[in-house]
């Protein structure tokens, strides 16, 4: 199996459990003179199977990660590690810029103070660019890896 079908796999079995913990909780609990829709003894089964191939899964995919690299030489672990920080400051720029108006200046409360823009707008804008092209960058050395490489 390619490491990018086992993330695949892995992201389908999250929202399995997903599934199984709404179902649990609409069968834990009924009215006293009904029964329950599903039997808890084969759900719990079900998750207690799901859960224990997402654990084998998880334990392949991150020592995948851990021991091979991209086509750059670069270890997949680091390669992971500088997009998700990529990803962290773009979201903050992104909603920063988001919370601006656009008319660049607003009235706050009752004395009419204005409130103004005091950052550099287009400069903010151009490195959330710059961010998306690296994180761009990442992610296709990534996924070319996770093509790859067997897990």
């Amino acid at each position: 199996m390619r490491l990018a079908e086992a993330l695949m796999e892995r992201a389908d079995l999250k929202k399995k459990i997903a599934q199984m913990s709404d179902r649990m909780i609409q069968n834990a609990k009924v009215y006293e003179d009904e029964e329950p829709m599903e039997d808890m003894s084969k759900l719990l089964r079900e998750l207690d199977r799901i859960t224990e191939r997402y654990e084998d899964l998880m334990w392949k995919i991150n020592l995948a990660n851990a021991t091979n690299r991209a086509s750059n030489g670069e270890p997949l672990v680091e390669l992971i590690a500088r997009r998700e920080a990529y990803i962290s400051k773009d979201k903050a720029l992104r909603d920063m810029l988001a919370s601006l108006k656009t008319d660049r200046h607003d009235y706050y409360g009752n004395n009419d103070r204005k409130r103004v823009v005091k950052i550099d707008v287009p400069a903010i804008r151009k490195q959330t660019d710059s961010i998306a092209k690296r994180i761009r960058e990442i992610d296709a050395l990534i996924q070319e890896a996770n093509w790859n490489i067997t897990v």
